[in-house]
């Protein structure tokens, strides 16, 4: 009996020791995977974004572009895109978290021609955009009708050496901004019209 006690004494601390290793081992486990995370979410994702060899797939990346700019910035989650040399048909864009957005100076367009909105509606969120042309975009609709090419709410905005050629609004032909903060320069604005003839609206 004794030596049954003691053979049944030990299985019990055998199974309580490899309890324990487990635990120990999903706490490392979980802090590693925690810390992977928090270090991928830091360093945030660049997505590469070309209309004419893209495609919008999970797969898609730097190295592999998506076709849109939508699908890179909600399914992707993108916070770096980059543009390829094309021209982009999209419809309005909107934008809610903050990200950068570069093209090919003089090569990347955006062509709103046969669409009514802007080309990105942005809220609640600082975007830089940079080396960019927007034209024939036209906005009476979106964030009251402001802004004809990009128009913000509630965000930070930034554009480097972008042209803005024969947009329109409301309000802001080319860039319409409220509660927000704009800085524009080394840009283009060019046959832009509004009711007060101004290329955008602070």
């Amino acid at each position: 009996m004794l030596i049954r006690n003691i053979r049944h004494k030990r299985c019990e601390d055998v199974q309580h020791s490899c309890h324990e290793m487990f635990r120990a081992v999903l706490c490392v486990f979980l802090l590693i995977h925690g810390a992977f995370a928090q270090g991928a979410a830091a360093a945030g994702i660049s997505v590469s974004v070309s209309p004419s060899t893209g495609s919008d797939t999970a797969l898609c990346g730097v190295s592999f572009p998506c076709k849109t700019v939508a699908y890179a910035v909600h399914a992707r989650q993108a916070t770096a895109l980059l543009l390829s040399n094309d021209t982009f048909s999209e419809p309005c864009i909107f934008v809610n978290a903050s990200a950068s957005i570069t093209g090919v100076f003089g090569e990347t367009v955006f062509d709103c021609s046969g669409r009514a909105g802007p080309a990105f509606v942005i809220t609640g969120a600082s975007v830089a955009i940079t080396n960019v042309t927007f034209q024939h975009c036209a906005n009476f609709g979106a964030l009251n009708s402001m802004g004809g090419a990009l128009s913000a709410n509630l965000s930070s905005v930034t554009v480097v050496s972008c042209a803005f050629v024969n947009n329109s609004a409301q309000s802001g032909g080319a860039v319409g901004v409220t509660s927000s903060a704009l800085s524009v320069s080394a840009s283009l604005f060019q046959g832009n019209s509004r009711a007060d003839r101004q290329p955008f609206l602070r």
